[in-house]
């Protein structure tokens, strides 16, 4: 685990650096999309969300928290899969086509990881101020 931990931030370090040479969209289709299809809102902003968590009950409080867990997991071990692919690419040709693509969406994913935990978060904090169980909404946890 400590291995990969510093290889993600390795790879991040890499994909940072590269990303302020090309386009500034890190947006993703695919990304959105299966958002959407997860019945997460991703257009709302944060504040709006703390507004709505505030007149939900408990049980919708952990509905929506857990398909932001189920988004989240599941769009990390995606992201686990792209970063052993650029790990065995060749150091020589990191530069290429294919690194160059594989960082983006590495970039992408980590960014809607990124996106997606504030966004959980927002419900634990509420689910946790109802006296709920938050201990169930913990990211790398099995």
């Amino acid at each position: 685990m400590k291995k990969f931990l510093i290889l993600t931030a390795a790879v991040m370090l890499a994909v940072w650096g590269c990303s302020k040479k090309g386009s500034s969209s890190v947006s993703s289709p695919s990304a959105s999309s299966q958002t959407e299809t997860a019945g997460i809102d991703l257009t709302s902003s944060i504040e709006q969300l703390k507004q709505a968590a505030a007149k939900m009950d408990l049980a919708s409080l952990e509905k929506t928290a857990q398909k932001y867990v189920d988004e989240i997991t599941s769009k990390q071990a995606q992201l686990e899969k792209l970063m052993e692919k650029f790990a065995v690419i060749p150091l020589a040709q990191k530069a290429g086509n294919e690194a160059q693509a594989i960082q983006k969406d590495i970039l992408n994913l980590t960014n809607a990881v990124s996106d997606l935990t504030a966004r959980l978060n927002v419900y634990v904090q509420y689910i946790a101020e109802k006296g709920g169980d938050i201990s169930k909404f913990k990211l790398g946890e099995k």
